[in-house]
């Protein structure tokens, strides 16, 4: 009886029995630099400038050979300039799919629920969906450090009475760019 449980202990103990794996770490983070377009409010007019995204890991799923599951939370802002000036925001929880097309080329895929803000002149806030993706280049030998070239945005609905628009989704932004993921 002694034998027995001295090998359920561990078993039913919290230790994992598998030691975490570098590439399951959540310690990252994604930064992308790029150029973004939105749908002011009101009216869905388009305006566009410089567009910054940030995301990190909430949880990272064990990666097999060519597939890797996590769930991101992330930041897009998109720089209006021209006649709409002003700032949109999209902050994004995401599902996140992660697949290894061979050594150093990769694809990202994600999807999500966001909350928009456009932080101009008139102010407005919504709710939405989030996605895009990216090609992902692995260069060096850490799996969690990547260059990637990114699309993402949202499109939604501002809180707010828009008359002269058709459209039941009256909020949009995204962003096209060149991103870089670390660990941190």
């Amino acid at each position: 009886m002694i034998v027995v449980a001295a090998f359920v202990v561990p078993v039913l103990g919290s230790p994992a029995l598998r030691a975490q794996s570098p590439d399951e770490s959540a310690r990252r983070i994604a930064i992308t630099l790029g150029v973004g377009g939105a749908a002011a409010f009101p009216g869905s007019l388009e305006t566009s400038g410089p567009a910054l995204r940030v995301a990190m890991p909430l949880l990272v799923g064990p990666r097999g050979d060519a597939l890797q599951v996590r769930a991101d939370v992330a930041s897009t802002t998109v720089f209006g300039v021209g006649d709409r000036t002003g700032v949109w925001e999209i902050l994004s929880l995401e599902g996140l799919v992660d697949l290894y097309l061979g050594p150093v080329l990769g694809f990202e895929l994600h999807i999500g629920i966001a909350g928009i803000a456009q932080v101009a002149s008139p102010m407005a806030a919504g709710v939405g969906l989030a996605g895009g993706g990216a090609w992902v280049f692995r260069f060096w030998e850490d799996d969690r450090r990547r260059l990637k070239l990114e699309f993402a945005g949202a499109i939604g609905g501002y809180f707010g009475d828009d008359p002269g628009n058709d459209l039941g989704m009256n909020a949009a932004a995204g962003i096209i760019g060149l991103g870089y993921e670390t660990p941190l």
